[in-house]
């Protein structure tokens, strides 16, 4: 959350660029010597910014080419991978079985992924990205200018119920082999075995290596997957039988509506412009997870197929909800010793610093809460204790409100925002409360919109590019709790960046979104719409090209759509 000017030094106020950094919550008390002189370094004369911007990293429209394609199956990827991106890029099962005894049965013929690349549609490249990702082949994105964190933060690859370009179904199927060890993979494929051999079916030798493969060829025979589920059930293995559950329970619905509405289908397609785009995801390598959905958009679903009567969240237009919005615009250190270990580090005479323009955002979100009917509650200023005490009592005041929404506008460090009082507040504190103090609230959406810093880091570009002025703030990582979202400014680690004069760019962008949006999108796409506007944007001081990424945490269980704004 560092200071980025020309000379590595905090700015005095009177120096500050139009755009301010939320993460200039530290400053110095005394000005630097070389400020007082008088007058603006060059890099002082560009628009003034505090940090609040990520700037974009090149898609893989921009990097991706059929000779990469070429190169990476040649010199990067082993049998396993290959079969494994066979599994997950082809759209087609009958083609995928076909390649795939190809591939196996002559020594390993090269040059079948770059065919596949070759006759696909334009498309091709950003569904190979994200099964690259999915399989955790790292290295060779990296060849290609891919950061990990960008991929995680992008495609959310191991999370199971979100998709971009990859078959949902395939991908979730996929992180279940990958999630089973050697005797528990024989095992399912002894069950699937036996199914398939009262069917007349059977399973290839060249397929035993392969749990995926197993899966392709129930595909392949019409299988209903429903059996697998009811097999990973009797293994114990709830977790990914809720997860292969959802995704089943999804394709019917859509299938469904697209039965219902098939003289208009054409009128659905998802635009190229609906498609997602980069976002954060919490850098989990390792878990399975089950309701991260991060910004990402199902891959078998438009916009327009998810109709309200598609399993969503009931959202009585009458009373949709409260928000709560909490915004902490001056600061100052608490004398009481009881709360001395909840200050932040004041080392070197730095405190936190007023947050300048952050009205702007609080302005914002009340007229668009306000024009769809919720209940809008604006607290300025609370000490640490005084944020809990309004939380509780804003949530236990609920009743039969639809949903409940809190924006948090304050300074921040991973894990935590800080009261007026400059004093930290856990975020799983607050999202505890959200999700246990009101049994009204159960099964009911909960949203967490957290504009503060979660680090002291800028996020950095790995190569140089042109950018305008910005600084850094990051978003810490929530709890797992049902029902809710968590939306964060910035990544974990990284600060984010307010504008003096027009806000945040996280939060204008999602008040943008919801504008434009409203009631025609969920909730999670209007998010990844917010993504794609902030990394748009960037930012430049001595330091390097500064850059924000917002981040998505959520276990919401259906989609969650705003109510309309009314026309009154």
């Amino acid at each position: 959350m560092g200071v980025g000017t020309s000379t590595g030094k905090y700015l005095n106020e009177d120096d500050l660029s139009d755009d301010e950094l939320d993460w200039r919550y530290f400053s110095t008390v005394q000005k630097p010597q070389e400020m007082q002189a008088g007058g603006l370094s060059k890099a002082d004369q560009t628009p003034r910014n505090k940090l609040d911007a990520v700037a974009p990293i090149s898609g893989p429209q921009e990097t991706l080419t059929l000779k990469n394609v070429q190169h990476i199956e040649e010199k990067e990827l082993d049998e396993y991978e290959i079969v494994a991106l066979i599994y997950l890029l082809y759209d087609n099962c009958d083609d995928a079985v076909r390649d795939l005894k190809i591939y196996l049965e002559t020594l390993k013929n090269p040059g079948i992924l770059y065919k596949w690349a070759e006759t696909q549609d334009p498309h091709w490249k950003e569904k190979f990205v994200e099964a690259l990702a999915i399989i955790k082949n790292f290295k060779a994105l990296k060849q290609l200018g891919y950061s990990k964190e960008y991929l995680q933060t992008m495609y959310l690859p191991l999370q199971a119920r979100v998709s971009c370009a990859v078959n949902h179904k395939r991908k979730v199927l996929y992180l279940i082999a990958e999630h089973l060890n050697s005797g528990q993979s024989s095992h399912l494929m002894g069950l699937m075995k036996k199914s398939l051999a009262r069917a007349n079916i059977t399973i290839p030798d060249y397929y035993r290596d392969y749990l995926e493969l197993s899966f392709l060829q129930w595909e392949y025979s019409r299988m209903d997957f429903g059996d697998i589920r009811n097999m990973l059930k009797k293994m114990g293995f709830e977790v990914f039988a809720d997860e292969l559950e959802s995704v089943i329970s999804l394709s019917k619905q859509v299938r469904s509506q697209r039965n219902l509405h098939s003289n208009s289908l054409e009128n659905v397609v998802l635009r190229p412009d609906m498609r997602r785009q980069p976002s954060t995801a919490k850098d989990n390598t390792n878990n399975f997870s089950i309701g991260s959905f991060e910004t990402a958009q199902f891959s078998e679903i438009t916009a327009d197929e998810m109709s309200r009567e598609w399993n969503s969240y009931p959202i009585d237009r009458d009373k949709p909800g409260v928000a709560l919005i909490i915004n902490q615009e001056a600061f100052y250190t608490e004398t009481n010793p009881a709360y001395t270990d909840l200050l932040h580090d004041q080392s070197d005479n730095i405190m936190l610093e007023n947050r300048q323009g952050t009205e702007k955002d609080s302005d914002r979100l009340k007229s668009v809460f306000n024009r769809m009917g919720y209940k809008v509650i604006v607290k300025p200023n609370l000490a640490h204790y005084d944020m809990i005490k309004q939380i509780e009592e804003t949530i236990d005041a609920i009743v039969e409100e639809s949903s409940l929404i809190i924006c948090i506008l304050s300074h921040g460090e991973t894990g935590v925002v800080y009261g007026a009082n400059s004093c930290r507040v856990s975020v799983e504190k607050i999202t505890h409360i959200m999700c246990a103090r009101n049994e009204n609230l159960v099964g009911r959406p909960k949203v967490l919109i957290l504009q503060s810093c979660q680090g002291r880091q800028c996020q950095k570009l790995k190569k140089p590019v042109a950018v305008d002025g910005n600084r850094t703030d990051g978003p810490a990582n929530g709890p797992v709790t049902a029902d809710l979202l968590t939306f964060w400014a910035t990544i974990r680690g990284h600060a984010a960046i307010r504008n003096v004069n027009r806000g945040s760019w996280f939060i204008q962008a999602l008040c943008d979104e919801i504008e434009k949006g409203n009631n025609r999108y969920h909730f999670l796409e209007i998010c990844t719409r917010v993504v794609h506007q902030v990394t748009s944007m960037k930012w430049e001081d001595s330091s390097g090209i500064n850059v924000m990424t917002p981040l998505v945490e959520l276990t919401l269980r259906k989609p969650f759509y705003l109510p309309p704004f009314r026309s009154d």
